[in-house]
């Protein structure tokens, strides 16, 4: 009877039952009565494990990742276990931030594309512009310029308060000078051993980014960032997507209310014209 109930206690186990499956105590003596006291504290410990997991499966179920878990009460590969599901749950709590940091930063994108969707006046969206650049992305020197594609150049539409005009000329005459225009790529200028990366660049040392952003058949905008040292190049480089997104999400509304600006210019020069 002994020998039976050890085999189907162990057998239990193994398949998940915690249950001692052996005569009452007092029926055992000796080497059979330790084999019980044994049996029972390890199916007694299973059981703490099982409750603990319990435990925390429940409140993650219910949304709750505060989470305190006691590993000092486990001991040996239980508390492995513990500490295992501690990281588990630092894990889901990161990726649960980074998925509301996403969604805050869609939301935010959505609102400034609302936001240009309701403006009437060209002038308007170019100022939310440099709002956006220097407030938002913290851009200390930069310059927008929009390219004129049926007649292929370029003009500034955008600036910051100090900001230089450190391209060449050319580039308001032929847009094609513009490496990044022309290439439909992001323009790396960060001096190497070859020298400038765009010839059309006149400034010496300093370190620059010129990003193109498409519309229709080619390039519409490109974006020129100026920097002050490593460090800024950096941290630039790291927000350029992010400004990407925002940039992109409004050009085809841009192209729209000029187009629409356009349209109003001419019908009231036709209307100058009648009453002449």
């Amino acid at each position: 009877e002994v020998n039976s109930g050890i085999s189907l206690t162990l057998h239990n186990i193994s398949r998940g039952i915690f249950k001692v499956e052996m005569p009452a105590s007092e029926k055992l003596k000796g080497i059979y009565k330790e084999i019980q006291d044994n049996l029972s504290e390890i199916v007694s410990s299973f059981k703490r494990v099982i409750a603990e997991i319990q435990r925390i499966s429940s409140e993650i179920v219910k949304g709750n990742l505060e989470i305190k878990i006691e590993v000092s009460k486990f001991e040996g590969d239980y508390r492995t276990l513990m500490m295992l599901l501690e990281k588990i749950i630092e894990k889901m709590k990161e990726q649960v931030q980074q998925i509301k940091k996403l969604w805050q930063q869609e939301e935010e994108l959505l609102s400034f594309k609302r936001t240009v969707e309701e403006d009437e006046h060209i002038e308007t969206i170019y100022q939310r512009i440099t709002n956006l650049l220097k407030n938002k992305f913290g851009l200390k020197q930069f310059v927008l310029y929009e390219v004129n594609q049926s007649k292929n150049f370029m003009s500034k539409i955008v600036s910051s308060e100090n900001a230089e005009i450190f391209c060449n000329s050319n580039i308001f005459i032929d847009a094609n000078f513009c490496r990044a225009k022309r290439r439909g790529q992001p323009v790396w200028g960060k001096e190497n051993k070859w020298g400038e990366v765009c010839p059309m660049f006149n400034a010496k040392g300093k370190k620059y980014i010129c990003y193109p952003f498409i519309f229709g058949e080619g390039v519409k905008l490109v974006l020129q960032i100026i920097c002050e040292n490593d460090k800024e190049y950096s941290e630039i480089k790291e927000k350029l997507e992010s400004i990407r997104l925002y940039i992109e999400s409004i050009v085809p509304l841009l192209e729209v209310k000029k187009l629409l600006t356009d349209i109003k210019r001419k019908e009231n020069l036709n209307i100058k014209k009648t009453n002449v």
